[in-house]
């Protein structure tokens, strides 16, 4: 009777400790963090998710600053141009030649915007003198960052599980 009732206090201290229904810091004796500090780290997720609402507003437009950040990641040495090299070199829209009907719009002062789900993202776009584009934009306080290489008349980037996407001018802008 005392082994099977000693059985039955273990299999609930067991079972009390691998609920998922109780957050990790609630379940984890041993954590260092008070209750106060969890409280605090509560309201900070719950100011960054109001934050990130909040970031829809034109407030969020993409910065020059947030586009550098992206061409930093590339080990692309050469200059960079903030817009197009030369005059009608990427002005206009861009359509995948795979048929999904996913486009890219450059201007030539260095505007960018591309499908995102159906709807239209707006950013910045630069362009390098071994002919990488990288592109920053947002949609709703979503950012998206998007990588191309220029060769000739065509664009070549990854889109969705396919690393060698191709886009093709439509229509140049005027």
């Amino acid at each position: 009777m005392l082994r099977a009732l000693g059985f039955l206090l273990l299999s609930v201290f067991f079972c009390t400790a691998c609920r998922t229904d109780v957050p990790q810091a609630d379940r984890d004796s041993s954590s260092n963090q008070s209750s106060a500090g969890r409280e605090q780290s509560a309201d900070n997720s719950s100011a960054t998710g109001q934050a990130a609402v909040e970031s829809g507003t034109a407030a969020a437009a993409v910065t020059r600053k947030d586009l550098d950040q992206r061409i930093a990641n590339y080990n692309d040495t050469s200059a960079w141009h903030y817009g197009e090299r030369t005059d009608g070199e990427l002005a206009g829209t861009w359509m995948s030649v795979d048929g999904d009907g996913h486009h890219i719009v450059f201007g030539a002062d260095g505007s960018f915007s591309t499908d995102f789900n159906g709807n239209m993202t707006t950013g910045l776009y630069a362009i390098s003198d071994n002919g990488r584009i990288v592109a920053f934009s947002k949609w709703n306080g979503i950012g998206l960052g998007s990588h191309f290489m220029l060769d000739g008349k065509t664009l070549t980037g990854p889109k969705g599980p396919r690393p060698n996407a191709q886009w093709t001018r439509t229509e140049a802008m005027k």
